[in-house]
C-alpha cells in the first residue's frame, strides 16, 4: 500500500473507524542510525577522511502493512552524543508487519541493489519502507530505506532511491568482518554496512572517499 503523508488527525481518524482485526497491532519506535565511519573501522577499505556533517531527513513518501500503525518520522542530531563523530538518528514510529506492498515499494526504487547489517538481499516483504534524503557534507542523495524482521532482529535495508549507486562488499583480512558498501554517483562518498556488528542491526556508515 502506498500512501502519502497528509496529516495525524486524518490517520488517527482511519484507524478508529477501522473494523477490529484479528491481530494485536503495536506501534514501536524504530530507529535507524548513519554515523561516520569510525577510523579503527575492521574492514578497512574506506582510507578516506572523516565526514564532517551526516542529516537525514524524511521526504514523505512510505509504504506500510495494511492495518498497521504510521505515526510518522522524528529526526535527531546526536553528534554531541557519540563523542563529535558526526551521526543522525531516525525514529519511525510504526507497526512491524511484513507483507509484499512495502518491499515492492522498496524494489521499485533501488531495484535490487542495497545494503543493510543483515546482508543485502532480495527482499520479498517488509513491514515499512519509506523515501529520504542522506545529506553529507552539504550533498544530497535520495535514498529509501526499510525494515523487516530477520530472526530475532529487524533489519534495516538502504538502497538509492532512483539513482545510480554501485555496490561493493569486503571483508577484513580475518575474515571476521563482512562489510557492503554503496557508492554514490559522484564518487565522494561510500555507505555501508557491517554485517558482524550483530545485534546492530540498524545502523550505516558514512565515509569519504580519496
Amino acid at each position: 500500500m502506498l500512501v502519502r503523508i497528509t496529516s495525524l488527525s486524518g490517520i488517527l481518524a482511519g484507524l478508529l473507524v477501522c473494523s477490529p482485526v484479528s491481530y494485536a497491532v503495536t506501534e514501536h519506535d524504530n530507529t535507524v542510525i548513519f554515523t561516520a565511519w569510525p577510523t579503527d573501522h575492521p574492514c578497512g577499505v574506506v582510507t578516506g577522511t572523516q565526514v564532517s556533517t551526516i542529516v537525514f531527513y524524511s521526504t514523505g513518501d512510505y509504504s506500510i502493512t495494511d492495518g498497521q500503525p504510521w505515526d510518522g518520522v522524528t529526526t535527531n542530531n546526536i553528534t554531541s552524543q557519540k563523542g563529535g563523530v558526526p551521526t543522525y538518528q531516525a525514529d519511525v514510529l510504526a507497526g512491524r508487519k511484513a507483507s509484499q506492498p512495502p518491499a515492492d515499494f522498496f524494489n521499485g526504487r533501488a531495484g535490487k541493489v542495497n545494503i543493510g547489517p543483515c546482508g543485502p538481499a532480495g527482499l520479498d516483504t517488509l513491514n515499512f519502507a519509506l523515501t529520504g534524503v542522506l545529506e553529507i557534507e552539504g550533498n544530497d542523495y535520495p535514498i529509501v530505506i526499510g525494515q523487516v524482521g530477520e530472526a530475532s532482529f529487524n533489519c534495516w535495508y538502504l538502497g538509492s532511491n532512483e539513482g545510480e549507486f554501485d555496490y561493493s562488499d569486503a571483508s577484513d583480512s580475518s575474515g571476521s568482518y563482512q562489510c557492503n558498501y554503496l557508492t554514490t554517483p559522484d564518487g565522494k562518498y561510500s555507505i555501508g554496512a557491517i554485517l558482524e556488528y550483530m545485534p546492530n542491526s540498524y545502523t550505516f556508515f558514512i565515509g569519504k572517499n580519496q
